[in-house]
């Protein structure tokens, strides 16, 4: 595989086509939103950026290139998968789907960026299902390394295969999740821990301020278990039946928390977790949240403090 259209830029777009030509791959861009475009051509350099500072190089073939392109059309022409990622809204992305469908030939792999809607409901709506398939990448994409891919009714193992190898080729994690379930797995743990805060906060268990001073940093943490910075500070009494157990996810991260890249990475995902769950709180206590433009600001500060 060595040519991706990426259909849609919006917030994620210009992180997700930077990381996929740093790993090799010749990514054509398109949105229907002008804007959209000059956004993504003034963040891409800032991507790129940051993928340097991270350290993460280019295969020894070389990276790929960028291009941003006018019409559906010009980005999928010799593509090898084709990445929807245009509003969460079935309509819009059905109506994406028919145009693609035209364009293409039934090899072509055509992967989704939903971050929730079940990848059964979105390939009814091309033909050929059997190649469709989800590849759900977190905000910022260029920095997260976790991808979840999903299979759904009609997609063939072959196509999981191929997009599980295409993610670990380009050094970062697949998550393959089994069921098709509304939300897949990182959203709705995300959601699970926001239900129970809102619910304790609307029955006045306690303040929010207080709910996030908890969640920031209570033992199972990622904010604590990084501060401790080494896995054997994680003997405390009740250690044993948590995360941070021997063997657990945080006690295998705090291991490895020595190099200033994994300490990097590490902090700047406090923070990612830290902005998705106040935005998540903010659209249901406020009925308001971060914009894509307020987004890439909080991510710009984050970097100038952390890595400038």
């Amino acid at each position: 595989m060595k040519r991706v259209a990426l259909i849609g830029l919006g917030t994620m777009g210009p992180g997700i086509a930077a990381r996929l030509s740093r790993g090799g791959l010749d990514v054509a861009a398109c949105d229907v939103s002008s804007a959209a475009v000059e956004r993504a051509r003034a963040a891409l350099p800032i991507a790129e950026g940051v993928l340097d500072r991270l350290g993460i190089a280019a295969p020894a073939s070389g990276a790929g290139t960028v291009r941003l392109v006018g019409t559906v059309a010009e980005a999928v022409e010799g593509a090898d998968l084709v990445l929807e990622n245009v509003p969460e809204d079935s309509a819009i992305k059905a109506s994406v789907y028919a145009e693609i469908d035209a364009l293409v030939g039934p090899d072509v792999i055509v992967a989704s960026d939903t971050s929730g809607i079940p990848i059964t409901t979105l390939q009814a709506h091309i033909s050929h299902p059997s190649r469709f398939v989800g590849m759900h990448w977190s905000n910022p994409p260029h920095i997260i390394p976790m991808i979840e891919v999903i299979a759904g009714a009609e997609t063939a193992p072959g196509t999981v295969a191929t997009i599980r190898e295409l993610i670990r080729s380009l050094g970062l994690l697949p998550v393959v999740v089994k069921k098709d379930v509304p939300g897949f797995v990182e959203n709705r743990v995300l959601y699970a821990l926001l239900r129970e805060v809102v619910d304790l906060v609307e029955r006045g268990v306690i303040e929010p301020e207080d709910a996030d001073t908890c969640v920031s940093w209570a033992s199972w943490s990622p904010s604590a278990a990084f501060s401790r910075g080494r896995a054997e500070t994680m003997s405390s009494p009740g250690a044993e039946h948590g995360p941070t157990k021997a063997g657990g996810p945080l006690a295998a991260g705090a291991r490895v928390v020595g190099s200033a890249l994994e300490t990097l990475l590490g902090l700047v995902l406090i923070a990612v977790v830290l902005v998705n769950v106040a935005n998540a709180a903010g659209r249901y206590l406020f009925r308001t949240s971060l914009t894509g433009t307020d987004e890439v600001m909080v991510f710009s500060m984050i970097f100038v403090v952390v890595i400038g």
